[in-house]
């Protein structure tokens, strides 16, 4: 059994010998939205007890793989995310009519999430240490410059 994502469906292909042609070939037996991780009962009523577990471990897989993929990107676009928060927490004031204004459980659910991002950190091996603003400045100007790109 093969599985394929096709457009907005994935396809379970099931592989058949033909023997007058002598050669295999494969027949689209069921279909479902790509959007689902679970299998539908229609599709289940088309696949045999091991092409459904078959399925069941591909759509598993595939769930992680995405997970996998979304949580590399949101660390790579972190520091920018953060960046652009903390600019406009400080600037964005009084400015067509918004007032940066934050309530409890959200002040505590950032600093629960930085505190945990720390501690990963930490757990990878980082040493976490106070820059005062001259190290900073420091740093910036050790750093090669990118230009051209």
């Amino acid at each position: 059994m093969q599985f394929r994502d096709k457009g907005k469906s994935v396809l379970c292909i099931r592989t058949e010998y033909n023997n007058e042609k002598k050669r295999t070939f494969g027949r689209t037996v069921a279909r479902q939205d790509s959007s689902l991780s679970i299998i539908t009962p229609e599709v289940e009523q088309e696949l045999t007890r091991d092409e459904f577990n078959q399925f069941k471990a591909w759509l598993h897989d595939r769930k992680q793989a995405q997970l996998m993929s979304r949580l590399k990107g949101s660390l790579s676009i972190l520091p920018g995310v953060m960046r652009d928060a903390a600019w406009y927490l400080r600037h964005k004031d009084d400015e067509d009519g918004f007032t940066a204004e934050l309530d409890d459980k959200q002040v505590a659910d950032i600093l629960e999430g930085l505190d945990d991002l720390k501690k990963a950190l930490r757990h990878r091996g980082v040493t976490l240490k106070r820059q005062t603003k001259k190290e900073s400045a420091q740093s910036d100007e050790s750093q090669p410059k990118l230009e051209g790109l």
